[in-house]
């Protein structure tokens, strides 16, 4: 009796559609449960945070949007690797 072989898997580096579609939502997700918790947990707090966010002015919100996604990305490599 002859025995089948088994192939080797091949290791995957790329995300098919379903995997993305996965993937976006789980992280859309978190992130929706991230920016919940506060106006949740203490909402004057939070109103208190949006107010003094409201008083940057452009340069320093923008700053603070691209450091977001800064890290956002180091994340993401550290995760991927």
């Amino acid at each position: 009796m002859r025995r089948r072989q088994r192939r080797p898997q091949l290791a995957r580096n790329s995300l098919d559609g379903a995997d993305f579609w996965l993937v976006l939502g789980l992280g859309l997700g978190l992130a929706l449960i991230l920016e919940g918790l506060m106006p949740f947990l203490s909402p004057t707090r939070w109103r208190k945070v949006f107010a003094q966010i409201q008083q940057l002015n452009d340069g320093q919100i923008r700053f603070f949007g691209a450091l977001s996604i800064a890290i956002g990305l180091v994340i993401l490599l550290v995760l991927a690797s």
